[in-house]
């Protein structure tokens, strides 16, 4: 509904997403594994609405990770979940163009954030983090970014904050465009992009907080079997809670079984991360 009002030219319900953020606040609380496993659950026709639920449920858990808390998690999040309501605004077939944009295009796709921040502005009490995050999610460290090519010093912590989840959801995720990035291969490669867009220290929080093989990703144990991490280790990322699903030795599926890693030494820690498809999985599958 909130997107709907944006498209149509209307003022948004306030109330609606400050219920939407504080529900969010509350699951981070009360499950943050679920709730990442959740962000897994994609469906390309439904995109943005899913990248903004997902970029708010970053923030929330890289916030918390800070030691953020009360109204200002809730303003963090919920900024988070309207930063690109000003998409709706961009026509369907340059926000969905399967090829690449154009110039004009892609300067019409960069308005986005130009729209978010008018419609933002038209909501009475938007709190200034909030502002922050739609305005500043796309300018980068080296002053390359959009739409004000705002230097590092110039970007606010929540700018930055906004920046390192937006990337991390949007690689992650599969577009009419693009195939998603497993979680562990989009780290390595936002790692790679610190030096110049992305803050190195915030990149390095997320990887702690979420862990190099978040709830909801598929991995390889050592034993050669397939497992869904169903809960992240933060302290040793490599032995964290999982349900083993398939055998690599059988090329088969298995009988489900969940297993601490942690606990057990009968499958080993994890090898690698691995593309579910390659093996007939659907993550979708074991999120229920």
């Amino acid at each position: 509904d909130v997107m709907q009002d944006i498209k149509m030219g209307r003022s948004f319900d306030r109330a609606a997403v400050d219920m939407i953020a504080a529900d969010i606040t509350d699951s981070l609380v009360s499950n943050q594994n679920a709730l990442q496993s959740l962000m897994r659950m994609r469906s390309k026709d439904q995109y943005l609405l899913e990248h903004s639920m997902n970029v708010a449920v970053l923030m929330g858990v890289l916030a918390r990770s800070m030691k953020v808390e009360g109204d200002e998690l809730q303003e963090l999040v919920f900024g988070a979940f309207v930063h690109d309501i000003g998409k709706v605004r961009v026509a369907e077939e340059i926000l969905y163009k399967p090829g690449r944009l154009e110039a004009e295009e892609w300067a019409e796709m960069q308005r986005h954030v130009t729209y978010g921040v008018e419609s933002l502005k038209g909501i009475v009490g938007i709190p200034s983090r909030a502002m922050d995050i739609c305005a500043q999610h796309h300018e980068r460290l080296d002053g390359t970014g959009y739409p004000n090519n705002l230097a590092a010093d110039q970007i606010s912590l929540h700018g930055r904050m906004a920046a390192v989840v937006d990337v991390y959801d949007a690689i992650t995720a599969d577009r009419v465009y693009h195939q998603g990035m497993e979680p562990t291969v989009a780290l390595k490669k936002m790692l790679e992009w610190t030096d110049s867009h992305l803050d190195k220290s915030l990149v390095y929080q997320l990887i702690r907080c979420v862990s190099v093989y978040p709830a909801g990703s598929m991995v390889e144990l050592a034993s050669g079997h397939i497992a869904l991490v169903q809960e992240a280790n933060l302290h040793k990322p490599s032995q964290p809670k999982v349900l083993i699903v398939y055998d690599l030795k059988r090329n088969a599926k298995v009988a489900e079984q969940q297993v601490s890693l942690e606990h057990t030494d009968l499958y080993g820690g994890i090898k690698a991360a691995v593309d579910p498809q390659k093996f007939g999985l659907n993550v979708r599958d074991y999120l229920s």
